[in-house]
C-alpha cells in the first residue's frame, strides 16, 4: 500500500549521521570521530561499544563505505582502507605490508608518482589499474562520492532506496490505483487481493466459529471471497451484464482473481474505452461488496438490476 517500514527509515537516517561523520567538518562529527574513531579508520571501528545510538550508527558504516568511493585530489585519504578503486579498498586486494597508515598523497613525486614503490607495494598487475586512477587527479580537495545516486551527493531517501526491500511490481497496481478510482475503492480492491475481507470463510479462518450463509443465494451457500464477488448468483449475474454491455462476450474465468486479471490484460491506457476496462473490475468489485455489506447489515438485498445501475452510476462519475 505504499507504507515505509520504520526500521528502513531508521536505518536510513543512521546512515546519514554516518555519512556526516565522513564528511563534515563540524563540532558534531569531531566529536564523534575523538571519541569512538581516535587515530583509527573509521572502517576499523568497533561496533560493539558506545551508546545504542552510537553502536547503530556503526553498524551503517559498513553500507556506507560500500556505497560511497573516493575522488582523489590532494591524496589526504587511506591508501589502504578508503574505497577509490572500483575494485574496493586495496586491503581487501593485495596484503598490506608494514605500511598500514600510509596515505595516497606520500606516493606522489614532483613530477608525477612514485611507479617504483606502487609495484612493490601493489605488485605490477594492479600497479596498471592504480596508476590509471591516480593519474586523472587534480589540484584540491579530496571528495566522497555517494554512488547511490546520479549527482553523487548523499540523502536519506537514497539512502532509504538501498536498504528497502522492494517486492516485484504487481501487473494490477497501476489500475487498481488508477487516479481516476477513489481511495477507498482502491484500498478495498488491494484487500481483495489479499484475501482480508471480513467473509464468513476468513473469519473462520481465524478461529471464530460460525455458520455460514450468503446473501446472494436463494439457497445460502457458504460465503467466502470468490463466492460473493464471482461464483454467487447475483455475481455472476452483475459479471454478465457487465460483459454483455461492454461487448466482451462471456468471461471464461472461474474466480475472483481470473475474472479480474481478464479485465486487466485487456485494458490500455492508449483509448478512452481501454482506461474504461482497466477501471470496471474495480467498481463492479466494489458495487458487489457494498450489495453484500448492505444485505448484512441492513437487510436490504439488491437485485442484480440493481447493482448494474450502482455501478453505471460509478462508471459515470470516474468514466
Amino acid at each position: 500500500m505504499g507504507f515505509r517500514k520504520f526500521t528502513d527509515i531508521q536505518k536510513s537516517l543512521f546512515m546519514k549521521f554516518a555519512w556526516k561523520i565522513m564528511v563534515e567538518d563540524s563540532l558534531w562529527s569531531h566529536f564523534f570521530r575523538a571519541k569512538y574513531l581516535r587515530q583509527n579508520h573509521i572502517s576499523l571501528v568497533d561496533r560493539g561499544k558506545g551508546t545504542r545510538f552510537w553502536r547503530m550508527v556503526a553498524s551503517c558504516i559498513p553500507e556506507v563505505l560500500n556505497l560511497s568511493k573516493w575522488k582523489i585530489k590532494n591524496g589526504n585519504i587511506s591508501f589502504w582502507f578508503d574505497k577509490w578503486l572500483d575494485e574496493g579498498p586495496l586491503c581487501n586486494l593485495v596484503p598490506m605490508g608494514d605500511s598500514p597508515i600510509l596515505q595516497v598523497t606520500e606516493l606522489k613525486m614532483e613530477n608525477g608518482w612514485d611507479v617504483v614503490k606502487l609495484h612493490d607495494i601493489v605488485g605490477e598487475e594492479l600497479a596498471g589499474k592504480v596508476l590509471e586512477v591516480l593519474c586523472k587527479s587534480r589540484e584540491g580537495v579530496d571528495v566522497l562520492i555517494w554512488t547511490a545516486s546520479k549527482d553523487g551527493k548523499f540523502s536519506t531517501k537514497s539512502a532509504w532506496n538501498c536498504v528497502r526491500t522492494t517486492a516485484p511490481k504487481v501487473r494490477w497496481a497501476d489500475w487498481v490505483w488508477h487516479p481516476c478510482i477513489p481511495k477507498n475503492i482502491s484500498v478495498n480492491m488491494w484487500k481483495f487481493f489479499n484475501n482480508a475481507l471480513s467473509v464468513d470463510d476468513r473469519i473462520k479462518s481465524i478461529g471464530i466459529p460460525l455458520a455460514s450463509k450468503c446473501d446472494c443465494c436463494v439457497h445460502g451457500a457458504y460465503e467466502n471471497r470468490d463466492h460473493v464477488l464471482a461464483n454467487g448468483d447475483i455475481a455472476k449475474e452483475v459479471w454478465r451484464i457487465t460483459y454483455a454491455q461492454m461487448g466482451l462476450g462471456r468471461t471464461t474465468g472461474t474466480s475472483w482473481n481470473q475474472i479480474v486479471e481478464e479485465w486487466f490484460f485487456t485494458a490500455s491506457k492508449t483509448s478512452q474505452l481501454g482506461h474504461l476496462l482497466g477501471i470496471i473490475p474495480s467498481i463492479v468489485t466494489w458495487s458487489l461488496w457494498l450489495r453484500r455489506c448492505k444485505a448484512r447489515a441492513e437487510g436490504v438485498k439488491d437485485s442484480a438490476i440493481t447493482v448494474w445501475y450502482n455501478i453505471k452510476t460509478w462508471i459515470g462519475k470516474v468514466g
